[in-house]
């Protein structure tokens, strides 16, 4: 796939060209996720199927993440994307959009059994 270069209006908006959303399968008023990375900008398509957001309060980032991701896994849950950001001393909030493969009418007792775990805080379920 070859890049182009787009420019940002005056609102902000950017144009993805034609080219890009056909080959991604993207059409009007879909939802995409735009995340920072340390090189720039990364903009991802999703779906609206089988897609969930949740974010966490870790109390500690490292084994928070390991604890989240092994209850996920447990459940046929992917991570699709993630950012995280510090909000005081360890305590760290992580965003995600998870593909829930079939299992979004669970998600609010794998929310319940998160919020169990020693490292999560508190966690949000958010629709895309």
């Amino acid at each position: 796939m070859n890049s182009d270069i787009a420019k940002i209006d005056s609102k902000g908006r950017v144009l993805i060209p034609a080219k890009i959303r056909k080959s991604f399968g993207v059409k009007n008023d879909d939802k995409v996720i735009i995340m920072p990375e340390d090189s720039g900008i990364k903009i991802m398509p999703i779906t609206k199927i089988n897609n969930t957001r949740m974010l966490f309060t870790l109390t500690d980032f490292t084994e928070g993440v390991d604890d989240v991701s092994s209850v996920l896994s447990e459940h046929g849950i992917d991570i699709i994307a993630s950012w995280s950001r510090r909000v005081s001393g360890n305590m760290v909030e992580w965003d995600t959009i998870l593909h829930t493969n079939g299992h979004g009418g669970k998600i609010y007792d794998i929310k319940k059994k998160l919020k169990n775990l020693d490292t999560v805080k508190d966690v949000v379920v958010k629709t895309i």
